[in-house]
């Protein structure tokens, strides 16, 4: 037997073993520069020693390097360069002299104990976050970013590709719109010996999956989304180091979809439960990651004309009242066949027969996994959070029974509403009715 998703943790005394993860799924969470950051005296002094230079693009869409000294507004007149412009110090190409990194940003630079401000540098979208390398007495202009918008700003700062020498992830974004908002790599080619740069098509969060000091990327993307941006739903790819650059791993790490992913966008599917399409957009992208998780071997059909039979066991067990002997066949069945998502629903009926709420959920979940748009799963999900209290997330979980089963659904919420034996369920099932009107 192989791995089981997250979700059966809690069930592993009494389902199924657990073989724990050959990765580490830890998130490292991105430092903003916070330790390269110049300090703010250093920095003021700096800018105001005119020896400084940013990328501008003109109106032909082309560009070119000019002083920060000359940075002028829309109406020629002169910015305090100290409020849009940041400064992050750190060597680049190993060599012991460190370099700048000048960020350029639409609203004020402010540190702490300042307020903040209303004061906007609308024309900052000319500008590019700029890396100048140190020359005699001042400085000189090394690298410009590709990436462009109304704001930039570090994400991270540190060694990610294991060669000992810093690099940086910048990233960009256009107004409110997260569309726009991408990434880009800074790093040290040691054979070109020159600074190269790598951009990913929206967010990236840092994994060392294979704990070897070398990082890899989860490069998160819209795809397939039809409501507000607020709530866009994503689909991640996993890029590593091969030595020369970032490339994709075509679903080599296969438990990061499995133990995260998946579990990530079901529960954005309860949260948004009263948004149609901030739910029924993330139903590809489950069924996509489970496809990797298949693929990949991660679970393994022991025998699956015996995992029928349990399952048949189990529900007879269930019509004559033995929710005990319902969960011995049950879990049997979930362990001949884990990629069946029937015989987990049925062993999270058990467990809610039983009051097992909590382990009840937790095989929903589970079942949600194989199959995202499952209406029978959403329907008794619902009721065992009301049951535990989580009304809010119960009421959602109704309202995605509606959505994916919508000609039986309402009828069987009405009768909740009105005669379900909890208070709870019925309260649920009554604010879900109206909400829904």
């Amino acid at each position: 037997m192989k791995k089981i998703t997250l979700f059966t943790l809690i069930l592993l005394f009494s389902i199924i073993t657990f073989v724990e993860a050959k990765i580490n799924l830890k998130e490292y969470p991105a430092n903003n520069g916070q330790y390269y950051r110049v300090p703010r005296k250093e920095r003021y002094d700096l800018l105001d020693s005119g020896k400084l230079f940013t990328w501008k693009k003109d109106e032909h869409d082309k560009g070119t390097y000019i002083p920060l000294k000359d940075i002028k507004n829309f109406e020629g007149k002169a910015i305090d360069i100290k409020k849009y412009f940041n400064l992050y110090c750190l060597d680049l190409d190993g060599d012991g002299v460190e370099e700048l990194c000048v960020v350029p940003g639409n609203i004020p630079v402010y540190e702490e104990e300042e307020k903040s401000s209303d004061e906007w540098f609308g024309e900052s979208y000319y500008y590019r976050a700029t890396i100048l390398k140190k020359s005699g007495n001042g400085y000189k202009p090394w690298k410009v970013a590709a990436i462009e918008g109304d704001y930039a700003n570090v994400l991270d700062i540190r060694d990610m590709n294991g060669d000992g020498i810093t690099d940086l992830l910048l990233s960009s974004g256009a107004g409110a719109s997260s569309y726009n908002d991408i990434v880009e790599l800074f790093y040290f080619d040691k054979i070109a010996k020159t600074i190269k740069s790598q951009v990913f098509s929206q967010w990236v969060t840092l994994y060392d999956f294979n704990i070897d000091g070398i990082y890899e990327f989860v490069v998160s993307y819209p795809e397939g989304c039809n409501s507000a941006h607020a709530y866009w739903a994503s689909w991640q790819d996993i890029w590593e180091w091969n030595g020369k650059k970032y490339a994709l791993s075509f679903g080599k790490y296969a438990e990061y979809y499995d133990l995260v992913y998946i579990p990530q966008k079901i529960e954005s599917m309860i949260e948004f439960g009263d948004m149609a399409t901030a739910v029924t957009d993330r139903v590809p992208l489950i069924k996509k990651a489970w496809k990797i998780v298949l693929k990949s071997g991660l679970y393994e059909v022991i025998d699956d004309k015996t995992a029928g039979a349990e399952n048949k066991k189990g529900l007879h067990a269930m019509d004559k009242g033995d929710s005990e002997g319902a969960l011995k066949h049950f879990k049997k069945a979930a362990i001949m066949s884990p990629q069946d998502p029937e015989f987990l629903n049925n062993l999270g009926f058990a467990y809610e027969y039983s009051r097992e709420y909590e382990k009840a959920i937790d095989c929903y979940l589970n079942t949600l996994a194989r199959d995202p748009a499952r209406s029978v799963a959403w329907y008794n999900m619902a009721c065992s959070k009301a049951l535990i209290g989580k009304k809010d997330q119960a009421v959602n979980c109704f309202y995605n029974y509606m959505r994916f089963a919508p000609s039986e659904a309402k009828d069987a919420v009405k009768y909740l509403a009105k005669n379900a034996r909890s208070d709870k369920v019925r309260e649920a099932a009554k604010e879900a009715l109206i909400s829904d009107q």
